[in-house]
């Protein structure tokens, strides 16, 4: 396999993940997320997948893309199928010719640690309880709106939400979640991954192809 082929199956993989959990997630918990938390780990997961194909053939790139591609496949079952292409660039890195300079080195350790640093943001950073209700009406109309009260009720570190239908709906329901990433930890690892990649693309500027 390819160091291109292995890049664009994780990125891929990794635009799977990001369709499945913004579909799978209820529109208050986005909400309280700002809508940048699938954003955050996306880019986060992608990173070692942009950092390889823009390395062009760099020992030093291709061995950071592989190491953090590892690391954030060995944290989530999901994102496991990402260790296939971390192999590869480490393979493709190892058989790479070592720059004489130190630059590219420390340059691509930095952008490694910046990578897992910005991954460990999103799944170290505390998360929020999010409740919601779904009542769907007599006329088959559905609306579904953030249970402040069932959030309140669980903030002791316990969820606690009790539905009770209403006159003129058919059926109430709800759920809560203690899985919503905080905003400020999505911007802060948004941050962080703009930066390495900001670098990776100017560092690539004139390095052969």
């Amino acid at each position: 396999m390819s160091i291109r082929i292995g890049a664009w199956l994780g990125i891929a993989w990794t635009g799977a993940l990001g369709v499945v959990r913004f579909a799978s997630t209820e529109r208050p918990v986005h909400q309280a997320e700002w809508w940048i938390a699938d954003l955050a780990l996306g880019a986060t997961l992608a990173a070692p997948g942009i950092t390889a194909l823009a390395s062009r053939g760099r020992r030093a790139w291709l061995i950071a893309a592989g190491a953090t591609s590892i690391v954030v496949a060995s944290v989530s079952f999901a994102a496991l199928p990402l260790v296939v292409p971390g192999v590869v660039y480490l393979i493709a890195g190892a058989s790479g010719e070592a720059s004489p300079h130190l630059g590219p080195a420390v340059g691509a350790i930095v952008v490694g640690v910046a990578i897992v640093l910005a991954y460990a943001v999103v799944l170290v950073a505390p998360h929020r309880i999010v409740c919601w209700q779904t009542v769907v009406r007599a006329n088959g109309s559905s609306v579904t709106f953030r249970d402040r009260a069932a959030e309140s009720a669980s903030s002791d570190g316990h969820i606690s939400q009790g539905v009770e239908a209403s006159s003129g709906t058919s059926s109430t329901s709800g759920g809560c979640t203690d899985g919503a990433s905080s905003p400020a930890a999505s911007v802060g690892s948004l941050a962080l991954i703009s930066g390495a990649l900001g670098y990776v693309r100017r560092s690539g500027r004139g390095a052969p192809s």
